[in-house]
């Protein structure tokens, strides 16, 4: 409650500046969303504040804080997914009006989409999903990594870690979802313990590279393939 008194009489001396700096005014905000308990009241206004952007701040500037939007309600706003992928879908409609179409932020945007999908349909929160549902958010997900893998492999050196965690991405999708498949599992596991084995010693990826190389090593491989879904038997 401190940080968010903090933010609040920050927010009240901007507010009498000018001219106003919006973007500071929309990340305190949004960060005082965060400290009292994801209120909608400071997340509103953070929202409003980019949609009323003047085209001087530019597309991408656009772009960027309804990314940082959806990242919020993702991750603090009850984990409102709808409210999340309406970000996302608007910060992506932009981006792809403003950047070319191999653009990495675009790719990252598609991964956050699909990661949002994923991480809605584990987390169970409401009730279990029915089985449309599953089918439903499991295609979405694979659809939306489907296109920001093939933008990363244009643009990134074939042993880039970020590869490496798209193949990780679809080693867990393959192994978890309805309608399994090792053979692709085990194929994109292995794209992505390659890239971990040529990570040198005091990358800031070393340490997590060396942990998937052991799990391959330890047989955690293995006993993964007998997870299951909620829909097998």
């Amino acid at each position: 409650m401190e940080v968010a008194t903090w933010y609040l009489k920050a927010i009240d001396l901007e507010g009498k500046l000018q001219p106003m700096n919006y973007l500071n005014l929309f990340k305190m905000h949004l960060k005082v969303a965060e400290c009292l308990e994801n209120d909608k009241i400071y997340y509103d206004k953070a929202k409003n504040i980019v949609t009323n952007l003047t085209e001087e701040n530019g597309p991408l500037q656009t772009a960027r804080l309804y990314f940082k939007l959806a990242q919020h309600c993702s991750l603090y706003s009850d984990r409102d997914h709808g409210e999340a992928l309406n970000c996302y879908l608007a910060c992506l409609h932009t981006q792809q009006e403003a950047l070319p179409e191999n653009d990495l932020n675009i790719a990252l945007t598609y991964k956050q989409i699909a990661t949002l999908h994923n991480d809605h349909l584990s987390s169970h929160e409401i009730r279990e999903p029915s089985f449309s549902e599953y089918l439903a958010y499991t295609s979405i997900a694979e659809f939306f990594m489907g296109k920001c893998l093939p933008i990363q492999l244009k643009t990134l050196p074939a042993t880039h870690p970020e590869l490496a965690k798209t193949y990780f991405w679809f080693r867990s999708f393959y192994l978890s979802a309805f309608q399994r498949n090792i053979a692709l599992a085990l194929e994109y596991f292995e794209k992505a313990i390659n890239i971990f084995q040529t990570i040198t010693l005091g990358s800031r990826w070393h340490s997590r590279a060396i942990r998937h190389v052991h799990d391959i090593k330890s047989g955690f491989y293995m006993a993964s393939q007998n997870y299951r879904t909620p829909y097998e038997n």
